[in-house]
């Protein structure tokens, strides 16, 4: 993204991040995840943050946002955007969330899991999905995704964690999708 907004002017890199951002949020959306904030070129979803949720509802969240990553790669490699090196990362597990007041509202979590999502993201490569071993071992068993083990990375404040490739396996029609012979 540095490399293409360097001869753009600022016009120019608004109306495409504005465009970018609108075709990743009807991505978000229709797989029932929510955005938390864009910085840069950088994007930041969730699924699954309500308080009282009970194991398999947190599943179902993961799985939504595996199903999510997965269609922004296939979104950013078929579109008018190919130039841009989308990298994904996941983590599941405890944050904390609110809205900030200040001068301006904002939604946003903290915590250990949103560190170790965003260090999946940044250690991930371009066009492809990565996530820790929590997310890996519930997705394992899902023949429509396909786990490959990764090298363990250094992640600030944890050491070396086991990290693992999240592909397309077999893909499953959707259950609306009209039946086909």
């Amino acid at each position: 993204f540095t490399h293409y907004s360097a001869g753009k002017t600022p016009r120019e890199v608004l109306e495409f991040l504005e465009d970018l951002f609108h075709a990743v949020d009807d991505v978000v959306t229709s797989h029932g995840c929510e955005k938390i904030k864009s910085i840069g070129d950088s994007y930041m979803a969730t699924s699954g943050t309500s308080v009282n949720q009970q194991s398999t509802e947190q599943e179902e969240a993961i799985i939504r946002l595996a199903r999510c990553g997965l269609d922004m790669l296939d979104l950013l490699q078929s579109s008018r955007h190919t130039h841009v090196q989308l990298r994904v990362g996941m983590h599941a597990g405890p944050v904390v969330a609110g809205v900030m007041s200040g001068m301006r509202l904002a939604y946003d979590m903290w915590g250990d899991t949103v560190n170790v999502a965003s260090r999946m993201e940044s250690t991930s490569e371009p066009g492809r999905l990565q996530t820790s071993a929590i997310v890996a071992d519930l997705l394992r068993p899902m023949a429509e995704f396909r786990i490959t083990p990764r090298d363990a990375i250094n992640v600030k404040g944890r050491g070396a964690m086991e990290t693992y490739w999240v592909e397309r396996g077999i893909r499953k029609p959707h259950p609306l999708a009209p039946y086909q012979v």
